[in-house]
């Protein structure tokens, strides 16, 4: 649509041309008026802006995106920034213990497309100044006073992100977003550094003592576990061998009990005779033992 207005204005500025020469008006006045006439009626959005078109003060409602226009010369079109923007800051905080900060830092933003139009009817083009600055160093020291000087150190990470947050509840009614904010340095007087950096050492002092201590105190406890276990394998041991002696004289005892019944049930009436007759030596016994009283025997052959 654009290069046909264009080439229409061209075929007019060409046919306008030839009357002036021949009527004898200057052609360079002519030229510069024509170009100044066609640069009021064209306007170009660069890519990342869109663009805010206001005539006699007031705003059109529908932002033009990224690209080239015509519009009234009495319109003006203001481009915007629709892209993630930095902002660097350096104020002044004071923590929950009343110690100043010297704070250095930035925060990054951005413009939502369907509100530029709205910030640029009720804020302008100057929203940064206005907005975000301001409200950067107020969120920043609300947040300071409710820490300690030395949390504001060790809690960088989530007193950045607190700070986002009360930042973006402010300004999301104008359609700004805070994407991130980096606290870069936290400088406080040379005395309460050094008055930090003395309670740092005193604490690494203290927790290689207590780390030491646990050490040791590990150390008589592994010892007290090993002596422990050495005693009661020791007893188990002894137990153990004396377990085994006891079944060996057992066994023993048992084999000979059976050897003794064995001998026992083979000892018969019949062989008890036999074994005295074998043993006999052919004398004659001289008595006879009975349960009462022992009777001579009588020699027969005296």
């Amino acid at each position: 649509m654009i290069w046909f207005i264009l080439a229409v204005l061209a075929l007019i500025a060409a046919i306008v041309i030839a009357i002036l020469r021949y009527q004898g008006v200057s052609i360079a006045a002519f030229g510069a008026a024509l170009l100044f006439g066609i640069l009021s009626i064209i306007a170009s959005v660069p890519a990342g802006h869109v663009g805010v078109v206001s005539t006699f003060g007031k705003v059109d409602e529908n932002a033009r995106d990224a690209g080239l226009y015509v519009k009234a010369p009495w319109s003006s079109v203001t481009q915007m920034s629709i892209q993630e923007q930095r902002y660097a800051f350096d104020t002044v905080a004071y923590s929950s213990d009343i110690q100043e900060a010297a704070v250095k830092g930035s925060v990054n933003y951005i413009i939502d497309k369907t509100a530029a139009v709205n910030l640029y009817r009720t804020v302008g083009v100057n929203y940064l100044e206005k907005l975000i600055a301001p409200r950067v160093v107020e969120s920043l020291k609300d947040v300071f006073s409710h820490y300690r000087a030395e949390e504001l150190i060790s809690q960088r990470d989530s007193i950045s992100k607190a700070i986002c947050e009360k930042m973006n509840q402010e300004l999301k009614t104008y359609g700004i977003t805070i994407v991130g904010l980096q606290i870069e340095d936290i400088d406080y007087s040379d005395l309460f550094t050094s008055a930090i950096e003395a309670k740092q050492v005193a604490t690494q002092e203290k927790l290689r003592a207590q780390t030491e201590q646990e050490r040791v105190t590990m150390e008589k406890e592994a010892q007290l576990a090993r002596d422990k276990a050495q005693a009661e394998t020791d007893a188990e041991i002894k137990r153990i061998n004396a377990q085994a002696e006891a079944d060996r004289v057992k066994m023993l005892a048992d084999a000979e009990a059976e050897a003794n019944k064995k001998i026992g049930e083979s000892l018969t009436e019949d062989l008890i005779k036999y074994t005295q007759v074998s043993n006999w030596n052919g004398v004659m016994p001289t008595t006879v033992v009975n349960s009462n009283d022992t009777t001579p025997l009588l020699s027969i052959g005296e």
